[in-house]
């Protein structure tokens, strides 16, 4: 019976050939975590990009940049602001006796080009300009302007003269300026409006996740960070507008309006609940006229959402009806659950997704069907049907997206508001496999959410061919799932964790007396295959395998 070939001391030259194929191959593009062109509501899915993507893995080593580094010999280093942002680092520093911030990417992150130009090409008071860019020692760089004053979730609460005459005419003209230049800015926020120098205005600042939109696209689906809370009810399924920045405004100016974070002491999954159903609470001594301006920016419906032009007539003095469109299904009695009451569906979906055990007792007894019947027998009719079904995983799941289409993905008590986050979840135990996030995939749960969710072809079309693969390998399923939904590049072998091949080549190398036993080991993990399939060595692992014994 054949075997592997052992990398041992007898087969030395082999071993240097297969050191020398891993150290000089180019590694080709990495796989996207989420279908980053995916499909929009009225767009081909081509046309889309986000507004900072993952760059190719280089080779070199990237030099440590520090206080009294020189960008493009000109912009010294002179003190840090943040050490990691998440996307950079950001640094105070000097040219010519003037301050300016520099924010320097981490090696694998770089905005979009269009973006950086649109921005340069901006020439707005409420904007904050791109001075300079460049890259140094494989690192993007932007230069923009150092505000003294600083940002204004320091500043809050604000008085109500300086929200209402400097803060929402600023941000209101700073966000039509760029959904003029096709821009949404995703992620607008206390700290990301600055206060000028001369404590006249505001500018709205950092463009990390921003996106670009076509003149005839209004809604375009991504799967970039932002903040919870501050995003909008559609942002929570992944689709972004220019509507969204005006309800991300909205809950800026609740914040500056209290100087208390609206959603203190919630957990990720009651932000959620409160963002898509929940009403708003806005304290009964703030100002009844900014308070209106709230509840206008922050309606649940986009189409009925606040925009450029009310916010205009709202400081005009203008009274201005919120229209709040009925979402769905309102039933004129409650559903008691979990010591709640639900007068809407969207709200009980998402609690039989928290209480998992609980929601199929409700299912499986015929609570929920009896209390949609008298209003909605072909919703009934269908959550009848799911009550028959064997596996009880299954039926509530199905339940959750028929009595919610737009929820996000739930599954056995957590709730991930987008695709990645599961990711991150399954990273967090590996090398381990999670018995219940394997069963997404194996039940077909997660392709039904994805087809529900009218995912790109091209995510569908991968996830269909790992649930496949889930009936005859299921651990090698799982692991290409997870490097397929998260962004690591990671693998993990014993207490050593690598980012690329060639970290692992020096630690084979590091432990040559072991090197026969490490190499069959390798060899017998689905997980180590995933790895090297994420980094784009699809062909290599066939011409490994191919190497026998004679």
């Amino acid at each position: 019976m054949s075997t592997y070939r052992s990398f041992n001391s007898a087969k030395e030259e082999n071993m240097k050939e297969l050191y020398r194929k891993i150290r000089t191959k180019i590694m080709p593009k990495q796989t996207m975590i989420l279908p980053e062109d995916n499909k929009t509501m009225i767009m081909p899915e081509n046309e889309m990009e986000e507004s900072v993507n993952d760059v190719e893995e280089v080779q070199q080593q990237s030099t440590y940049i520090h206080v009294g580094t020189i960008l493009n010999d000109t912009y010294t280093l002179i003190d840090v602001i943040a050490e990691n942002t998440g996307e950079a680092a950001l640094f105070v520093c000097e040219a010519d006796r003037q301050k300016f911030v520099a924010k320097v990417y981490h090696q694998n992150k770089k905005p979009k080009q269009e973006i950086i130009e649109r921005i340069r090409e901006i020439q707005s008071p409420h904007i904050i300009p791109i001075i300079d860019h460049g890259e140094f020692s494989n690192r993007y760089y932007t230069i923009l302007p150092y505000y003294q004053k600083g940002d204004l979730l320091k500043m809050a609460p604000l008085e109500l003269h300086a929200i209402v005459d400097v803060v929402v005419p600023a941000v209101n003209e700073g966000l039509h300026t760029l959904h003029n230049y096709g821009i949404v800015h995703r992620d607008i926020k206390p700290d990301n409006i600055f206060i000028t120098d001369d404590e006249e205005g505001v500018v709205i600042g950092d463009f990390g996740i921003s996106s670009r939109m076509e003149e005839r696209i209004t809604v375009r689906k991504t799967s970039a960070s932002r903040t919870l809370g501050y995003s909008a009810p559609e942002a929570t399924q992944g689709y972004v507008s220019k509507e969204s920045d005006y309800y991300s405004f909205g809950i800026t100016l609740l914040y500056l309006a209290t100087g208390f974070d609206p959603f203190s002491g919630m957990t990720d999954e009651q932000i959620i609940k409160m963002t898509i159903t929940d009403k708003l609470h806005i304290p009964e001594n703030t100002d009844q006229h900014l308070a209106h301006l709230i509840k206008g920016l922050t309606v649940k419906e986009r189409k009925d959402r606040w925009g450029y032009e009310e916010v205009q007539r709202w400081s005009k003095g203008e009274f201005i009806t919120i229209n709040e469109s009925a979402k769905g299904f309102t039933h004129h009695q409650p559903y008691h659950f979990k010591d709640q009451e639900f007068y809407n569906l969207e709200g009980l979906a998402l609690a039989l997704a928290q209480s998992w055990d609980e929601g199929i007792k409700h299912l499986k007894r015929g609570f929920i069907s009896a209390y949609i019947k008298p209003v909605r027998q072909d919703l009934a009719s269908e959550i009848m049907d799911y009550e028959e079904e064997r596996d009880n995983d299954t039926a509530l799941f199905k339940t959750i997206y028929s009595l919610s289409p737009d929820a996000p993905l739930c599954w056995k008590g957590e709730v991930f508001q987008e695709l990645s986050q599961l990711g991150e979840a399954m990273k967090k135990q590996m090398p381990d496999l999670n018995e219940y996030y394997a069963e997404l995939l194996q039940k077909g749960m997660l392709l039904f959410f994805l087809q529900k969710r009218q995912a790109s072809a091209e995510l569908i079309k991968e996830v269909e061919s790992l649930q496949s693969l889930a009936g005859t390998d299921p651990s090698k399923a799982y692991y290409k799932l997870y490097y397929l939904l998260s962004n690591s590049t990671e693998f993990q072998l014993e207490e050593d964790v690598f980012q690329s091949v060639d970290e692992l080549v020096e630690y084979l190398y590091e432990h040559r007396q072991r090197v026969e036993e490490i190499a069959k080991g390798l060899l017998e993990q689905p997980y180590f295959f995933a790895w090297l399939e994420k980094l784009g060595y699809e062909e290599f692992i066939k011409e490994w395998k191919k190497i026998q014994y004679d």
